[in-house]
């Protein structure tokens, strides 16, 4: 038995509604440079937060080959391989690790008490937009062949708030969610 095979139809399901959660949500965006700010990453940490990790990483890897086939996915409703290789690419390709980190931290601590799930939940979440964005920068300053700093003030000063914002939102909801589907005999 492979480890897809493993999953059941109601957990694949919730990966699925996880998926078009984010090919919903991920194009809206407010341009405010090269990089705009998306409820992409608020996907990313519900999906982490509420899929084991290789359903995570498998629901964000289907988002991003739905938006390299050319459906208009990704931020301002763009889609294709070239929104890939562009100057915000390194973001998205970034999106499967973050799901995994925030997985991996929070079913490790799902079942130690409400405030080692949330804590772990925050900071997982916290490490993986590092990890977005030390991506995203790198790729950035390749793609760009831009300074180190001035991708730093394109792609990361201006969105630290609102990411905090994301993650405080998303552990609110993913715990919410968490124990509603628990609550009704849908997830563990």
């Amino acid at each position: 038995m492979n480890s897809i095979t493993k999953y059941s139809i109601k957990e694949m399901c919730i990966a699925a509604v996880l998926t078009a959660l984010t090919c919903v949500l991920a194009p809206m965006s407010v341009p405010i440079g090269p990089v705009p700010v998306t409820l992409g990453t608020f996907c990313i940490f519900l999906t982490g937060a509420l899929l084991p990790w290789r359903l995570s990483a498998i629901s964000t890897l289907v988002y991003i080959l739905i938006g390299a086939v050319g459906v208009p996915v990704f931020s301002n409703f763009k889609g294709g391989i070239q929104v890939l290789a562009g100057p915000t690419g390194g973001f998205l390709i970034a999106y499967p690790i973050m799901a995994i980190i925030i997985s991996l931290a929070v079913f490790k601590f799902k079942k130690k008490g409400n405030t080692a799930y949330i804590l772990s939940m925050a900071a997982s979440m916290l490490l993986s937009m590092v990890f977005c964005y030390l991506l995203g920068t790198l790729w950035f300053v390749f793609s760009m062949d831009s300074t180190v700093s001035a991708a730093l003030s394109a792609c990361v000063i201006p969105f630290i708030w609102a990411d905090l914002t994301k993650i405080a939102c998303a552990c609110i909801l993913s715990f919410s969610v968490s124990k509603a589907l628990k609550a009704a005999g849908l997830w563990v």
